[in-house]
């Protein structure tokens, strides 16, 4: 399954939401789900722990986690790993327009199933 989320300015306050309107407010996924998010009129700065998603390359770890990084306009999927742990898995996004981190489920959040 693939889960679209994207990252935008709603009264002044950035968010990641679904980019399909939608009644729920978590975000649910299952191991081997692919997540994609979206930005719009920002640059956003990832950071994930470890147990979720694996790194591309050596170069986006952190200690206990990784970072990614998206262009205003752009896309950034990500597989979760097939032997995820169910359980809610919170992440961080920098928005650089007003250097701020986005709200989600605040802060951004995966529950996986």
């Amino acid at each position: 399954m693939n889960i679209d989320l994207k990252i935008i300015k709603i009264k002044n306050v950035w968010k990641v939401v679904p980019s399909v309107r939608t009644s729920k407010k978590a975000v649910y996924a299952a191991a081997g789900d692919t997540v994609t998010w979206s930005a719009v009129g920002t640059d956003a700065h990832f950071q994930f722990p470890m147990n979720i998603f694996t790194p591309a390359n050596r170069a986006h770890l952190l200690v206990g986690g990784y970072t990614k990084s998206l262009k205003d306009g752009k896309l950034l999927k990500l597989k979760i790993k097939n032997n995820a742990k169910p359980g809610e898995v919170v992440y961080a996004v920098f928005c650089t327009p007003d250097n701020l981190f986005a709200e989600g489920s605040t802060p951004p959040k995966i529950i996986v199933r």
